[in-house]
């Protein structure tokens, strides 16, 4: 008998734990199928109104605030922007013509001056005093001069009464002509003195802007080294360094645009063409003259721009296109929604901008409202 009871006590608990097992597998199926419908509801699998991943449908709007315009297509000749520097047409470097010392520099960077002005002095004590020993020199040998010309002009005389010989006659004569070629010397002598003292005082060629100061007083100034650059303010050219295929297209007074840097686009006219070209980048200097007056000044950056073939493009205002980091997006109205896209711009042409991608002719883009 006890072998027996034992018998059907384990047949009893292998049967209660056969159920347990069964209840957790139940109520695990019951949680796994329940967590996959809450993930199907939230998805939306289980409405129509799921909407397609990373797109989100926009809301119906009032036109009434919008304005719109269609996206262009046209052919424009393709513009090209040579880049150059603005320089002054007239321009000047200043250099020492005597070696001194400096006592005076009257201007400062980006002065105005006029034509004419003193602009640096040098120490003119030894030219002062080598001018006056040449107006010395000068003096005595016209001095001498006079005294041989008398003295030829007697002998003139005696000779025709033959009272001299021929020899004292010619001795005279040639003592004169000496006298003469020493009083010539003397006088050059002195202007050379006087040139060498005008050299003390540097003045302004022309009127302009002193754009580079390169000496202080109390220097010593060899002669020859730089004292200031001056340019004129009157007239400028863009300097820029054309391919030679487009060399062929210009003619010297050809009027072309030019875009300056901070300046309305202005017309400039071409008034030289180097005709050397650089051996290492196979390209030629064109100097383009900009208009009188223009509010211009040296080392400003610009672009020559020059018209090439017509391309076909879409075109939108550019107040169409927003900028978001590195991206660029225009508003579009699509059966009575707003839907932002992404497009990639390309040139400009006045107030316009081209899209390369990302819109199609037609589509109706905004430009105000909306936001």
């Amino acid at each position: 008998m006890p072998a027996q009871e034992q018998t059907m006590s384990g047949i009893s608990e292998r049967k209660g734990m056969k159920k347990r097992s069964r209840s957790r597998w139940i109520g695990g199926s019951i949680g796994v199928l329940g967590l996959v419908l809450l993930l199907a509801w939230i998805q939306g699998w289980l409405s129509g109104d799921r909407v397609s991943p990373g797109r989100e449908i926009p809301a119906m709007v009032s036109t009434s605030g919008l304005r719109t315009v269609p996206a262009q297509e046209r052919a424009d000749p393709v513009i090209t922007g040579w880049p150059g520097t603005v320089v002054a047409k007239t321009k000047a470097v200043l250099s020492a013509q005597v070696a001194a010392r400096v006592v005076e520099v009257a201007v400062r960077q980006g002065d105005l001056v006029k034509r004419g002005e003193i602009l640096v002095r040098f120490d003119a004590a030894e030219p002062q005093a080598r001018l006056k020993q040449a107006e010395a020199a000068w003096l005595g040998a016209t001095a001498r001069r006079k005294q041989a010309e008398a003295d030829y002009q007697r002998m003139k005389t005696l000779i025709a009464e033959e009272v001299i010989s021929q020899r004292q006659f010619e001795a005279a004569d040639a003592a004169y002509q000496t006298a003469q070629a020493e009083e010539e010397a003397a006088r050059r002598q002195r202007e050379a003195a006087e040139v060498i003292l005008d050299f003390t005082t540097v003045t302004a060629p022309f009127g302009g802007r002193v754009t580079r100061r390169e000496v202080d007083p109390g220097e010593f100034a060899a002669a020859g080294r730089s004292l200031l650059a001056l340019d004129a303010t009157d007239l400028f050219r863009l300097e820029t360094a054309l391919p030679l295929a487009e060399e062929g297209r210009l003619q010297l007074g050809q009027r072309h645009p030019v875009e300056i840097t901070g300046l309305p686009v202005m017309q400039g006219t071409i008034d030289e063409i180097v005709p050397a070209a650089d051996p290492e980048t196979r390209t030629v200097t064109v100097k383009v003259l900009l208009p009188r007056g223009a509010a211009v000044r040296s080392g400003l950056f610009g672009r020559l721009l020059l018209s090439g073939a017509a391309a076909k493009g879409i075109f939108v205002p550019k107040s169409a296109v927003r900028e978001i980091g590195q991206l660029e997006t225009v508003r579009v109205l699509e059966a009575g929604r707003v839907i932002t896209r992404h497009v990639q711009t390309g040139r400009e042409t006045g107030e316009q901008i081209e899209i390369l991608s990302g819109l199609r002719p037609n589509e109706q883009v905004v430009v105000e409202g909306g936001a």
